[in-house]
Order: structure tokens, then C-alpha cells, then sequence
């Protein structure tokens, strides 16, 4: 089983940074620590479905913690874009998937 790292930030500190949070990216990785100091998600996949994201995803956020604390995880790289963001700009069915940079 996976171990969850220490969150070293105290429940009131990541509280008022989740609701000051400007950018939803980043909003969201500091409400996945949120929920796992309080307790609310006890394991990545609770945190992943409290969330609307794949586990690894939180397994991915964990590790950006684990090297770097706060400043490392809510570094957001450029030109990525979440993938609903990149499905849901398709205006019917038929439309042609959006071209995406690797």
C-alpha cells in the first residue's frame, strides 16, 4: 500500500489558501492536501474521487510535495492543458479533436 506523505501546513493555512486560490489547477492540489489532513480522504483514491481525478494523478501531486513542499506542487507547467479542457472544446460529435503540442 502507498504511504501518504506528512503534510507539514497546518488545516487553517490550507483552508484559506483553497478558498483565496485564483487558478482551479492549483486550487484543486491544495484541496487534495486539505482533504488528506483532515482525514476527509483517507487513501489517493478517495482524494482522486473527491476530486474528479485519476489516482495516479494524486500519486503524481504527492511525489511534487514529497520534493518540494507547497511551492513545488503548485507549480503548474506551460502549455498544459487538463484533458476535459481539451475534450470539451469539441463542438458536435463529429468534430476533429483539437491538435495538442507534445
Amino acid at each position: 500500500m502507498y504511504n501518504l506523505p506528512e503534510i507539514d501546513e497546518p488545516v487553517d493555512w490550507l483552508d484559506a489558501q483553497v478558498r483565496s486560490e485564483q487558478d482551479a489547477q492549483v486550487q484543486r492540489r491544495l484541496q487534495m492536501l486539505l482533504l488528506l489532513k483532515t482525514g476527509e480522504a483517507k487513501s489517493r483514491s478517495a482524494a482522486a474521487d473527491h476530486l474528479g481525478v485519476h489516482r495516479n494523478t494524486i500519486a503524481n501531486w504527492l511525489g511534487r510535495y514529497e520534493e518540494g513542499g507547497t511551492e513545488k506542487l503548485c507549480e503548474i507547467q506551460p502549455g498544459t492543458r487538463p484533458w476535459s479542457a481539451v475534450h470539451s472544446s469539441r463542438s458536435d460529435e463529429g468534430a476533429e479533436a483539437p491538435f495538442i503540442r507534445a
